[in-house]
């Protein structure tokens, strides 16, 4: 079961019984390759079946196109909002087996961290539509733990402190302001 925050718990409890949200979880690596060599990605709903959605314009990979979703168990919370910490978020995927597993252990032998897009959804019971509202999440996995029947990891936004703040070579060419005359 998915950890959720109170103000979302409060706004399912007045939502119509047969609207239920749901959590879509899209995990994208460089070594994430489809049989023809192509970029794929591992995407999974917490769900008993499979949900397909036209994914956002931003998305990083198959951008505005339809998208399945498997349906796959996964636990997921939502990050904290303590002072001085940065939001971390706690995912598992549970009974993986041999469609995720390569991908896993490709992904772990990489230094280029798992990117992991979050996006919320609306699953209408009476009609069995999927509605995606366009709101996309996107955090890094950054220590994977892999056993037997799961995949854990901590997932956080962007790497503030490796974060590169500085994009142009100061030299003497684009800066001439910066030459040094000594004795003056």
């Amino acid at each position: 079961m998915t950890d959720l925050p109170p103000e979302w718990v409060e706004a399912m409890a007045v939502a119509p019984a047969n609207r239920v949200d749901k959590i879509l979880l899209e995990l994208i690596h460089p070594a994430f390759l489809d049989d023809l060599g192509n970029p794929t990605a591992i995407r999974a709903i917490d769900d008993t079946q499979d949900r397909t959605i036209t994914l956002e314009a931003t998305a990083p990979l198959n951008a505005g196109q339809s998208a399945t979703f498997t349906a796959i168990p996964f636990r997921f919370g939502w990050p904290g909002q303590a002072e001085g910490q940065t939001g971390e978020v706690a995912i598992t995927i549970d009974n993986i087996g041999r469609e995720i597993m390569p991908y896993a252990e490709a992904a772990a032998g990489s230094n280029s961290p798992v990117i992991v897009v979050i996006r919320p959804v609306v699953v209408d019971l009476d009609t069995n539509a999927t509605t995606f509202n366009g709101a996309a999440f996107m955090l890094y996995l950054r220590s994977i733990t892999i056993s037997e029947d799961a995949v854990e990891g901590r997932a956080s936004g962007a790497d503030l402190v490796n974060l590169q703040t500085l994009r142009l070579a100061y030299d003497l060419a684009t800066y001439p302001g910066l030459t040094y005359v000594p004795g003056q």
